[in-house]
């Protein structure tokens, strides 16, 4: 937890690095790959999963309260993947404009603060909100890319929208699609059984979908992106 809810302290990291490179103390910085080939590893160790986390686990992130954001995080990273993976989202400046708010997007929908959010209740709704809005905008651009895969173009609505998209989330303006494609990191399939084991209930019965603004006690919603409906599911533990 080096630095959190403290805004300088990438500063102040940058500053302990320079510091050492400049002044010859007798602390020099190393990477572990680099102190490994130097010093090679003694033996192995088997950790626990853990975080930092209340109780050190990771409760916090995955319970019956936030297990329906992950159902809607693994297809957005796998389907992201396969158009990243593919060469034709490089074809065009409106192709690659697509594509990287598509990257932008699942980004935002990725934070783990949202789930943290509402687990602690602090600020359930703003973040209940948040999702909901990257989810259905991921959502969009995913019809907009579609529509563009087939037709080689857009219409004037959707490169509206699609112009709204990137002036409201406009984070990361150097981002690389070519980062999510196959290759560029290794896959690991147990995530594929990790969303599959969230698709059923304890019982083993499909998912319940519900109006996620018919549970708000309000009865409705400001949710500025309501087009999608929430499914909700029940967490059930791995093999």
């Amino acid at each position: 937890l080096f630095g959190h809810w403290w805004f300088e302290g990438p500063r102040w990291l940058e500053a302990v690095a320079r510091t050492l490179h400049d002044y010859p103390i007798g602390i020099r910085l190393t990477s572990g790959s680099q102190y490994l080939d130097q010093f090679p590893r003694a033996g192995f160790i088997k950790m626990h999963e853990g975080s930092w986390g209340a109780e050190g686990t990771n409760h916090v992130w995955m319970n019956p309260e936030t297990s329906w954001t992950y159902a809607q995080i693994y297809p957005a990273e796998l389907y992201l993947r396969d158009v990243c993976t593919s060469s034709t989202w490089n074809d065009s400046d409106l192709s690659r404009r697509i594509v990287k708010q598509l990257c932008r997007e699942l980004l935002l929908l990725e934070s783990f603060d949202w789930q943290f959010l509402i687990t602690t209740g602090a600020a359930r709704d703003y973040a209940e909100l948040r999702f909901e809005t990257h989810n259905d905008q991921f959502n969009e651009l995913k019809s907009i890319w579609q529509h563009f895969e087939f037709h080689h173009s857009i219409r004037p609505e959707q490169e509206t929208r699609l112009a709204a998209i990137e002036e409201r989330d406009s984070i990361f303006p150097d981002i690389d699609p070519n980062l999510w494609a196959t290759g560029s990191r290794q896959h690991n399939p147990a995530n594929l059984n990790h969303a599959a084991s969230l698709s059923l209930n304890s019982e083993g019965a499909a998912p319940q979908t519900l109006n996620h603004d018919a549970k708000k006690s309000s009865g409705s919603s400001d949710h500025d992106a309501s087009r999608s409906q929430v499914p909700k599911f029940i967490a059930k533990p791995l093999d």
